[in-house]
Protein backbone atom coordinates (compact mmCIF):
# COMPACT_ATOMS: atom_id res chain seq x y z
CA UNK A 1 0.00 0.00 0.00
CA UNK A 2 1.12 3.39 -0.95
CA UNK A 3 1.95 6.04 1.61
CA UNK A 4 -0.02 9.54 1.11
CA UNK A 5 1.90 13.25 1.93
CA UNK A 6 -0.30 15.34 3.22
CA UNK A 7 0.70 19.31 2.96
CA UNK A 8 1.14 21.47 5.55
CA UNK A 9 -1.95 23.22 5.40
CA UNK A 10 -4.25 19.60 5.14
CA UNK A 11 -2.31 18.49 8.06
CA UNK A 12 -3.41 21.55 10.38
CA UNK A 13 -6.99 21.77 9.01
CA UNK A 14 -7.26 17.88 9.86
CA UNK A 15 -5.54 18.79 13.59
CA UNK A 16 -8.45 21.10 13.84
CA UNK A 17 -11.02 19.37 12.66
CA UNK A 18 -9.91 16.52 14.84
CA UNK A 19 -9.63 18.84 17.59
CA UNK A 20 -13.11 20.19 17.72
CA UNK A 21 -14.45 16.49 17.42
CA UNK A 22 -12.76 15.35 19.93
CA UNK A 23 -13.97 18.75 22.00
CA UNK A 24 -17.56 16.68 21.15
CA UNK A 25 -16.78 13.79 23.13
CA UNK A 26 -15.79 11.72 20.05
CA UNK A 27 -13.26 9.38 20.27
CA UNK A 28 -9.90 8.54 18.25
CA UNK A 29 -11.40 5.85 15.93
CA UNK A 30 -14.45 7.86 15.46
CA UNK A 31 -12.40 11.02 14.23
CA UNK A 32 -9.90 9.06 12.53
CA UNK A 33 -12.90 7.46 10.11
CA UNK A 34 -14.48 10.93 9.75
CA UNK A 35 -10.94 11.72 8.19
CA UNK A 36 -10.05 9.04 6.36
CA UNK A 37 -6.80 8.60 8.29
CA UNK A 38 -5.67 5.37 9.99
CA UNK A 39 -5.86 5.62 13.94
CA UNK A 40 -1.78 5.72 14.47
CA UNK A 41 -1.23 8.87 11.76
CA UNK A 42 -3.25 11.10 13.99
CA UNK A 43 -0.43 11.12 16.60
CA UNK A 44 2.37 12.08 14.03
CA UNK A 45 0.70 14.69 12.52
CA UNK A 46 0.23 16.16 15.61
CA UNK A 47 4.12 15.64 16.12
CA UNK A 48 4.80 17.28 12.84
CA UNK A 49 2.53 20.06 13.37
CA UNK A 50 4.38 20.83 16.52
CA UNK A 51 7.66 21.04 14.91
CA UNK A 52 6.59 23.40 12.05
CA UNK A 53 5.26 26.03 14.88
CA UNK A 54 8.68 25.56 16.41
CA UNK A 55 10.48 26.26 13.45
CA UNK A 56 8.16 29.07 12.77
CA UNK A 57 8.32 30.63 15.81
CA UNK A 58 12.40 29.98 15.65
CA UNK A 59 12.54 32.27 12.04
CA UNK A 60 10.10 35.17 13.71
CA UNK A 61 12.73 35.44 16.74
CA UNK A 62 15.57 35.62 14.70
Amino acid sequence: MSRKKYTTEKIITMLREAELLSNQGKFIKEISRKLGITEQTLPVEKRVYIIIIRRHNKFLSL
